[in-house]
């Protein structure tokens, strides 16, 4: 590595992630007063939203075969850092995580709270934690840090380990639980039949939201989105007092600029980073992938 490249290389470590922070945080001089003036603060986030903040995932970086012992020949290669997404793809889920960045800086300047729910938090919970946390070393979530407030639910009971003296299982209690909702609470009822079976669950989540006062649910369940769209005129979904939007959305209306994710390459790094590079697909590999 020649002088020049020492210096770029000592940039992108060393200060490309607070000049990145600087100018997003200053993009949002705008949006805050937008925010404040409609009241739109309180958010309640999908985990889906959560699991779509992972823009940086390792990947292993062939350097070629190379001779060991000078009989065998294997692959050589390196793990990194390698960003997620395409700068030039227009697909729902990269158009929304663009606008993650400002979002998430909003709720570190405490202009907007996002708030978790017990139910989404058990949902999370049955989860693998690297679908929200990153499976790998190397992998970077915008969420890391973000305090996410959940909910109050005086209604909520777990307690776990019952099962020992034959008692019903964490599971088998959030089980009964959504049960219990889904057939108890009216305006749940009324959504789920709206929505649908399989929307049942965030039937109760868009409840919550309401209850609670948030100004929206964000998610990024598209299928979910384009169920309410198809449905806007069914007097259900015409009286909720709460939105569901996608980021996008959230940051179109606020007039929240998006920002290419490809520039937190560098965020906590100290290891090794192909900012140049993103998977195929442009999207994340998933678990056991490489």
């Amino acid at each position: 590595m020649n002088y020049i490249e020492k210096i770029k290389e000592n940039f992108r470590y060393n200060h490309l992630p607070k000049l990145v922070d600087w100018v997003v945080h200053l993009s949002n001089s705008g949006p805050r007063k937008l925010i404040s003036q409609s009241n739109a603060s309180k958010i309640l986030i999908d985990n889906s939203v959560i699991g779509h903040g992972i823009i940086q995932e390792t990947g292993w970086i062939s350097t070629g075969q190379k001779l060991w012992g000078d009989t065998v020949s294997v692959e050589t290669g390196y793990a990194a850092r390698i960003p997620v997404y395409s700068d030039d793809d227009k697909k729902d889920i990269a158009s929304s995580v663009k606008y993650l960045p400002c979002i998430i800086d909003l709720a570190k300047s405490d202009k907007i709270t996002l708030f978790r729910s017990v139910d989404l938090r058990d949902e999370a919970d049955s989860q693998p934690r690297g679908r929200y946390a990153g499976y790998e070393i190397f992998d970077f979530s915008l969420f890391n840090g973000i305090n996410m407030p959940i909910l109050p639910d005086s209604s909520y009971s777990l307690v776990y380990g019952l099962s020992q003296w034959n008692g019903p299982t964490s599971e088998e209690q959030i089980s009964a639980r959504r049960k219990h909702i889904l057939e108890s609470d009216p305006r749940v009822k009324e959504l789920a039949a709206t929505l649908g079976k399989k929307n049942s669950q965030d039937a109760i989540h868009i409840a919550t939201a309401e209850r609670n006062g948030c100004y929206c649910f964000l998610t990024m369940d598209f299928r979910l989105i384009k169920n309410i769209k198809s449905q806007k005129g069914h007097p259900a979904i015409k009286s909720l007092k709460t939105k569901i939007m996608t980021p996008e959305e959230y940051g179109k209306r606020f007039k929240i600029k998006p920002f290419l994710t490809r520039f937190y390459s560098y965020h906590n790094a100290s290891f090794p980073v192909e900012h140049s590079k993103n998977w195929q697909e442009s999207e994340r590999k998933g678990r056991n992938k490489k």
